[in-house]
């Protein structure tokens, strides 16, 4: 799932050619375009919303802490309390739709080469059978892959997995405050996308990018435009600003 997913485009509908003016409707029940961000760094939920149908709407930014250092029973109802409070907190019925970014922590990467075998969906199989071997609690995990390399020898895999318990969870918390989740990511992939919107020459690079936090810093790896793995620091501004004290 990409950021280009969460960022969804502006809806306005013109029928300006019909009546052969130069008239826009704007839809008379706009809704605010939200992101809910899990930033376990300071044990906070940050809430971003953005007016539809608005081409320069200001993003409201809403922070709710929460106490919880697992994702357990406990974190989940204070994430549906933030929820809850959250919408009361917006103007009444322009909150249907939210998208979800997890932490880097919540999600595994990595990387498995297999060799490329004929006849249809048979290297897939065999990525399968291999992380089933391999993960002990394969069958609790919601996995995704993607291709970052193949030739007529080998494929090489990227996946990412969460447990599925977690995505469950997340749904139920925001269908009991009326919410559909439209798409759930984490926040190295989240970064990448948003790069790759901003400069599309990223879309198909390799490279590295290194962001930069206040109290810590994460790198993430790309292959051809794709999230994958990452690392993270702990140290970021705060640390490049401390006076050097030279002995």
């Amino acid at each position: 799932m990409q950021l280009s997913d969460i960022l969804q485009s502006k809806q306005v509908k013109n029928i300006g050619a019909f009546l052969q003016k130069d008239i826009t409707i704007k839809n008379p029940n706009p809704e605010y375009l939200t992101t809910i961000s899990i930033d376990p760094e300071r044990s906070v939920f940050h809430f971003y919303s953005e007016l539809g149908d608005e081409s320069n709407s200001e993003i409201k930014h809403y922070i709710k802490g929460y106490t919880s250092a697992q994702f357990n029973d406990i974190f989940f109802e204070e994430f549906k309390g933030a929820i809850a409070e959250f919408i009361a907190n917006m103007p009444a019925n322009t909150i249907h739709k939210v998208s979800v970014v997890l932490p880097d922590n919540a999600v595994l990467t990595d990387t498995f080469k297999i060799p490329t075998l004929k006849g249809f969906g048979q290297t897939s199989k065999t990525l399968e059978s291999t992380m089933a071997g391999l993960y002990r609690n394969y069958r609790e995990l919601y996995v995704a892959s993607q291709v970052l390399d193949q030739n007529k020898t080998f494929t090489t895999f990227g996946i990412v997995a969460v447990k599925a318990s977690i995505i469950s969870s997340i749904h139920a918390a925001c269908l009991a405050n009326r919410l559909t989740v439209t798409a759930v990511t984490y926040s190295s992939n989240a970064l990448i996308s948003g790069a790759a919107l901003i400069n599309p020459k990223l879309r198909n690079a390799s490279y590295l990018m290194m962001d930069i936090k206040g109290v810590y810093t994460r790198f993430t790896f790309v292959v051809k435009g794709k999230t994958a793995g990452f690392y993270t620091v702990p140290f970021g501004r705060e640390f490049l600003r401390k006076t050097k004290t030279s002995i």
